[in-house]
């Protein structure tokens, strides 16, 4: 499968259904709490999200996404917003530059994840935040049957999946800090029903970088380059500097 305008359109179309409207709801009450300036939007399909979310909070916004086709409608559709075609390796911007980073349904699609995340660390400045979503694993390995049984056709896009500790992890081994990260959304069709909440389709977390610096060291540079596009399902804040606790799952709503 291919970036090109039919995918733009599909993603478009999955940015619009219920969960991804409470989705954005959620984090734009989050970011209303610290009122950004400046957004970067990492993987910003067509802009819609990155529109609302900088009306909403009157901000600034800054999108990059690969598919030279996504980009186009976006210039057209946005002109108030910053919108660049992404190559996939070193994110065009300088150091210390963004209040927050909206990487959403992305990190799955990323070839070096590890990478593209010390950018997005790079161009955020002390004490900024980064919100991440992409798809529950668990969900995925419970709703399999599901789906072979009703011929679902899954995104060839996505590279991987995360669970929470596989995504705690990367963020970690980045340099951010997690504050908080949940599930929420549908929970997989065959899952056990006492421990349900562990296969909600979706995680969310909340994330920030060190406002000191002594307490940082910037990770090696991995000379591998990253690809990213938008599309997938788990959300997360991080802070820039290590793990702190995690909250309770998120209620369908």
């Amino acid at each position: 499968m291919v970036y090109d305008a039919d995918y733009a359109e599909r993603a478009d179309r999955h940015s619009r259904n219920p969960l991804s409207q409470q989705e954005q709801s959620l984090i734009a009450a989050e970011l209303a709490q610290s009122s950004p300036r400046m957004l970067l939007e990492v993987g910003c399909n067509t802009g819609n999200v990155l529109a609302e979310l900088c009306d909403s909070l009157s901000a600034d916004g800054v999108g990059v996404d690969v598919n030279p086709a996504a980009i186009r409608r976006a210039q057209s559709a946005w002109p108030q917003l910053d919108v660049f075609e992404y190559g996939g390796h070193n994110l065009p911007f300088d150091d210390d530059r963004f209040d927050h980073a909206i990487f959403h349904h992305v990190i799955g699609h990323v070839a070096n994840p590890a990478r593209l995340l010390q950018e997005i660390l790079r161009v955020l400045r002390p004490g900024s935040t980064v919100s991440i979503i992409t798809t529950n694993s668990w969900f995925k390995h419970w709703q399999l049957p599901f789906n072979i049984l009703r011929r679902f056709h899954p995104d060839m896009t996505i590279l991987r999946h995360y669970s929470r500790r596989t995504l705690l992890s990367q963020l970690s081994r980045a340099g951010f800090r997690v504050d908080r990260i949940s599930l929420f959304g549908e929970r997989a069709t065959l899952c056990p029903p006492l421990i349900g909440n562990c296969f909600r389709l979706r995680i969310i977390a909340f994330a920030q970088r060190p406002q000191d610096e002594a307490d940082f060291e910037l990770p090696m540079a991995d000379p591998q380059p990253v690809s990213s596009h938008a599309s997938g399902d788990v959300a997360h804040f991080a802070h820039r500097g290590g793990v702190t606790s995690e909250a309770p799952a998120l209620q369908e709503g």
